[in-house]
C-alpha cells in the first residue's frame, strides 16, 4: 500500500463523523418535538403554567424521560455506524504499517475496541449532555413553572435551547460535534503510533486534510518529512488550538490540536528526501 493509498483511506472514514453529525441534528430535532409533547402534560391554565408544587415535580419526570430518549433506535443505528469506521481505520492502518515489519494485530484490536467503547459510552450516555441540554433545559422549565409563564414562552425557550435556532449548532451538536470529530482522528493517530512503534518506525510524513482552519503549526509541518525525536520536541512549544495535554508521548495522538485533521505517516529512511537527513544528522537525530 503506498502513501496516497493509505491516505485515500483514511480520508474516506473521515466522513464517518459528518455522517454522525446529521444523525445528531435529526436527534436534536426529534428531541424537541418529543419535549413538546412531554411539557404538554403539564398542568396549563388559560395558556399559563400553572405554579403549583405538581408541575414542580414533574420536570423531574420529564427530564428523565428525555434522559431514556438517547436509546432513540435511529441514533443507535447512527452510533453504531460512526463506531465501525473504527474497524476500517484498523484495518487500513495494519495494512500499510504491516508493509514496513511485523506488528502485534492482538494490541492493536485491543486498542480499537477501547477507543470504540469510550465513544459509545460518551455518544450514547445523556450525561455527556448534560451541561448543554439537560440541566438548562430543567432549570428553564423550572423558572417558566415557578413564573407562571405562557406556555408559548416555554417551548419557544426550551426549543431554542435543544436546536439552537438559527445560529447555534443546538445543545447536542455543540456538545458531541469537536468529541465526534476528534476522537476518529486521534485514534487514526494513535493506532498508526502503535503499529510504528512495532517496526521501530524513526520517520514521518506530516500529511492530512487541508480545511479552513489549518492552524499555522500544521501548515507550517504538513506535507514533510520529519524524525521522531523532532516531533517529540514539538510538544513543547505553545500554539492556538492546543490540547493541554500534549507531552513528548501524546503528540503523535493529539498532534496539531482540538479538530486537527493530520496524521503522521511512518516511511522508511529510504523515502526520505536527502535535505530532510541532512537537517536530522546535523541536529543529532540520526548517524
Amino acid at each position: 500500500m503506498t502513501i496516497q493509498e493509505f491516505l485515500r483511506e483514511l480520508s474516506g472514514e473521515d466522513k464517518a463523523a459528518g455522517e454522525l453529525l446529521q444523525s445528531m441534528t435529526a436527534l436534536q430535532q426529534r428531541t424537541a418535538t418529543r419535549l413538546s409533547g412531554l411539557l404538554g402534560d403539564l398542568d396549563i391554565q388559560a395558556g399559563r403554567i400553572a405554579a403549583t408544587e405538581a408541575n414542580i415535580a414533574k420536570v423531574a419526570e420529564i427530564m428523565g424521560e428525555l434522559e431514556r430518549g438517547f436509546a432513540d433506535p435511529k441514533w443507535q443505528e447512527a452510533v453504531s455506524k460512526y463506531l465501525r469506521s473504527f474497524d476500517a481505520i484498523n484495518a487500513t492502518v495494519v495494512g500499510y504499517v504491516s508493509e514496513l515489519g511485523a506488528i502485534d494485530t492482538a494490541m492493536m484490536a485491543a486498542l480499537r475496541q477501547q477507543f470504540k467503547v469510550t465513544a459509545a459510552e460518551y455518544l450514547l450516555s445523556a450525561q455527556s449532555f448534560s451541561g448543554r441540554m439537560l440541566t438548562p433545559l430543567a432549570n428553564e422549565t423550572l423558572a417558566h413553572v415557578a413564573g407562571n409563564a405562557t406556555f408559548r414562552e416555554l417551548l419557544n425557550a426550551t426549543n431554542e435551547i435543544i436546536t439552537g435556532g438559527e445560529a447555534n449548532d443546538g445543545a447536542i451538536v455543540a456538545s458531541a460535534r469537536t468529541t465526534a470529530n476528534d476522537l476518529v482522528s486521534i485514534y487514526q493517530r494513535t493506532a498508526t503510533k502503535t503499529a510504528s512503534d512495532a517496526v521501530g518506525a524513526e520517520f514521518y510524513l506530516y500529511q492530512g486534510s487541508e480545511i479552513d482552519t489549518t492552524r499555522p503549526f500544521c501548515a507550517a509541518r504538513a506535507g514533510k518529512y520529519w524524525h521522531k525525536r523532532e516531533i517529540e520536541g514539538w510538544a513543547d512549544l505553545q500554539w492556538d488550538g492546543k490540547i493541554p495535554e500534549t507531552n513528548a508521548t501524546t503528540i503523535f495522538s493529539l498532534l496539531g490540536g482540538y479538530q486537527c485533521r493530520h496524521v503522521l505517516v511512518p516511511v522508511s529512511r529510504r523515502q526520505v528526501p536527502e535535505a530532510d537527513l541532512r537537517r536530522m544528522r546535523e541536529a543529532g537525530y540520526i548517524d
